[in-house]
């Protein structure tokens, strides 16, 4: 969820218009409404507001009770718009889904925004949830990311590349998943049925053979069909099977070209004439400083994080689950 900072002197008479869950909209982009603010009583006192990106209303309505929506003949834009049913105000409406898979999903108890982005969470390939806050209601869409087209955005150093750091973790890397879903001990559901016997996913040889059979079990007892639990956890082991890197770049957009082609999605290449060498890959994070544009950078990794992430913290999870 995207996030915006502004300050206004504490004696500015707009200051009376900005309360808790008031919308507020910068430069004509995105809607956001007002969270926390803080005033800071010096001299020259100013308040800060923190504002969340409207797509957060979806926290404060929940999906009470169980539910079970998806399998054979009800497709990915079916299931969205069932989480999208349950909004007692209608804000959101559905756009575009580029995807028609066909899996199945359980939420017992969850937001409204959790359930829907774990929608996307079995989905191949990188994927974008577009919003466009420009009417009411708002309107949101699923897009696949297109990354294998040429550079939308160069970054160079000595010309609009301010500063860089790559960080790269091999700690992450699994080569054998084992997927676990609904269930308790021999009656757990696995993806025997449907992987020919066989309880795990495997990476190609020729990435075992580079960096060996790293073996992890990922639980997940939302899944209770064996064909979405099989498709969750090959896309999990499609992103952790080669080392994450992250790349972090500060920029100056010299054009308002540069400006409209950094965002989330775009594909950029960061060039090292030094080095002889460059990274072509897409934005998965921009930080923009309005008030000093040289401060402004972008976050561009070669896979998404947030899998890698949900691994991370896999053994605690379990541990506190039993």
């Amino acid at each position: 969820v995207w996030y915006l900072r502004f300050s206004l002197p504490w004696d500015d008479p707009k200051t009376q218009f900005c309360k808790p869950f008031h919308y507020v909209r910068h430069d004509g982009g995105e809607l956001y409404r007002i969270m926390p603010e803080a005033l800071e009583g010096e001299e020259a006192g100013t308040v800060t507001y923190q504002c969340e990106h409207v797509l957060a209303t979806l926290i404060d309505e929940i999906l009470f009770g169980y539910h079970i929506v998806g399998n054979l003949g009800v497709y990915t834009q079916d299931c969205i718009q069932y989480v999208l049913d349950h909004q007692r105000e209608k804000r959101w409406v559905l756009d575009r889904c580029d995807y028609r898979s066909q899996y199945e999903y359980g939420w017992e108890q969850e937001t409204l925004l959790s359930a829907l982005f774990s929608i996307a969470a079995p989905l191949k390939g990188p994927y974008l949830w577009r919003t466009d806050t420009s009417n009411y209601p708002w309107k949101l869409s699923l897009v696949k990311l297109d990354t294998g087209g040429p550079p939308e955005l160069y970054l160079r150093r000595k010309h609009n590349l301010t500063a860089f750091r790559r960080d790269r973790d091999p700690r992450q890397v699994v080569t054998r998943l084992y997927p676990l879903g609904y269930g308790e001990g021999v009656n757990q559901l696995d993806i025997r049925g449907v992987n020919g016997g066989v309880p795990y996913l495997q990476s190609p040889q020729a990435l075992v053979d580079k960096y060996g059979l790293i073996e992890r079990v990922w639980v997940d007892r939302r899944y209770e069909d064996p064909e979405s639990l099989k498709a969750a956890a090959q896309a999990m082991l499609d992103q952790l099977q080669q080392p994450l890197a992250t790349y972090e770049a500060g920029f100056q957009e010299l054009t308002r070209a540069d400006w409209d082609k950094a965002e989330v999605g775009r594909r950029v290449r960061i060039l090292f004439p030094e080095l002889g060498e460059s990274v072509d890959t897409f934005i998965t994070q921009v930080d923009r400083d309005y008030g000093d544009i040289t401060r402004s950078s972008i976050v561009v990794a070669n896979k998404e994080t947030s899998i890698a992430s949900s691994l991370a913290d896999m053994a605690d999870r379990q541990r506190i689950e039993q």
